[in-house]
């Protein structure tokens, strides 16, 4: 066990998620919903393959942010601490990314295969993850420097980079598939 910190709207986003899920028959819990939204991002980000000094930390300041309970399965929890640490970034902005990003293409996935949804609306959902599914593959880049880190006193800034794989040669492909975080 142990915790993360989300902004305010994310955790409206994943309570909104939930809701949606409850009214088409489903029900996740919210630790559930963290473990599938993580392995979305582990799937599909590619790091530059640098390494940090250490584990960033991320909403420091507190009031704008809730901290939520994190139970997942502790392979899943490796995975994406070691991918925290090639990154640079903390868990808490990982998962906060994953649900900002991959949530609507989760629920398209889920609801336009689940069994127990009515079939009009996962004919619905199917045709937006279809249409989803048509769009040109790209690669999710992150690079990050600190530009203080003394004591008490941490500044730091990321750089989030989509790159579409149209238009890159076999070797480019390869590359950020190697040096994937």
């Amino acid at each position: 066990m142990t915790s993360v910190t989300l902004r305010k709207s994310t955790v409206r986003r994943l309570n909104a998620m939930r809701r949606l899920l409850k009214r088409n028959g489903i029900s996740f819990s919210e630790s559930r919903l963290f473990e599938e939204l993580l392995r979305l991002y582990l799937r599909h980000w590619r790091g530059t393959g640098k390494k940090p000094a250490s584990l960033r930390r991320y909403n420091l300041d507190g009031k704008h942010y809730r901290i939520r309970p994190l139970y997942i399965n502790r392979v899943l929890h490796a995975a994406a601490t070691q991918r925290a640490m090639h990154t640079g970034e903390s868990l808490s902005r990982m998962l906060d990314l994953a649900i900002r990003i991959y949530a609507r293409r989760f629920l398209e996935s889920l609801l336009g295969s689940h069994g127990q949804v009515p079939e009009p609306i996962r004919r619905i959902w199917h045709s937006r993850y279809i249409g989803r599914r048509l769009r040109e593959p790209f690669f999710i880049s992150y690079t990050g420097i600190t530009h203080e880190n003394q004591g008490a006193s941490l500044s730091w800034s990321g750089k989030a980079k989509f790159i579409p794989r149209k238009g890159l040669n076999l070797h480019q492909v390869l590359d950020l598939i190697r040096t994937a975080a």
